[in-house]
């Protein structure tokens, strides 16, 4: 499903080099000038297309994408497509077999990013899916917390550096 913009994945995902070892760009392609909404669009067509490889009914997909505070407009853009996947869109299919769950600092998060993915969250609502779309919001952990996960962490990694 990706063919022959497989190359530009990789090159997105470098450590997708050890799926597809020795892969090179096609001859001549690098050269051409496409607008910046056409390489969102291809970005898009990539993750999607690969999502719909990985993600099957016997092999679901979890997918955690972390600090989307820091992404840029156009990371947000991409991320807003990827969840307008998750419903049917003319001959596309519907991304299937995947939970994506997205974390975030809400106090740091640019306004343009936060509307995009409110905006792309509601449609998906509103689209007429059975897709569960639960939003939970943590506060900061005290100091207690940090210590209790510090001293299990601490435990089960001398309990695996241990050998019988």
């Amino acid at each position: 499903m990706l063919g022959r913009d497989l190359h530009i994945f990789v090159e997105m995902v470098p450590i997708m080099t050890k799926l597809f070892p020795g892969l090179e760009a096609p001859e001549g392609k690098n050269d051409v000038s496409v607008s910046p909404s056409e390489v969102e669009e291809r970005i898009l067509r990539l993750v999607r297309n690969f999502l719909s490889c990985v993600a099957l009914d016997d092999r679901p997909l979890v997918l955690f994408l972390d600090d989307l505070q820091w992404s840029s407009a156009a990371e947000a853009s991409v991320l807003a497509g990827l969840i307008s996947a998750f419903r049917k869109q003319g001959s596309k299919p519907a991304i299937r077999n995947l939970l994506l769950i997205i974390c975030y600092r809400i106090n740091e998060l640019k306004e343009v990013n936060m509307h995009k993915l409110a905006e792309s969250l509601s449609q998906l609502r509103e689209g007429g899916t059975s897709i569960k779309t639960p939003e939970l919001q943590l506060g900061p952990l005290l100091l207690v917390h940090s210590s209790v996960l510090y001293l299990t962490f601490s435990e089960m990694s001398s309990n695996c550096l241990e050998m019988p």
